[in-house]
């Protein structure tokens, strides 16, 4: 069996990460956390492929999150 590509939700809504889950589990191996700082410690120690990252949340905006990650700027 094919290994499952990665995909990483950063969402502070518990609904809204288990929803995804719920969605993606089947195709895909989903990591799911609350917050951006959680989403770089996950980013530094697995290899994903997506990312899914909410707009709003504590400790930095969605697409300062994206930012940081696409450049490797975990902290």
């Amino acid at each position: 069996m094919a290994t499952l590509a990665n995909i990483l939700i950063i969402d502070g809504e518990v609904r809204s990460q288990e929803a995804l889950r719920r969605t993606l589990a089947e195709e895909f191996n989903v990591l799911t956390v609350s917050s951006a700082l959680e989403g770089y410690a996950v980013m530094e120690r697995e290899v994903v492929q997506v990312i899914l990252c909410d707009q709003r949340m504590p400790n930095g905006a969605g697409i300062a999150c994206h930012g940081k990650l696409a450049k490797g700027h975990f902290y």
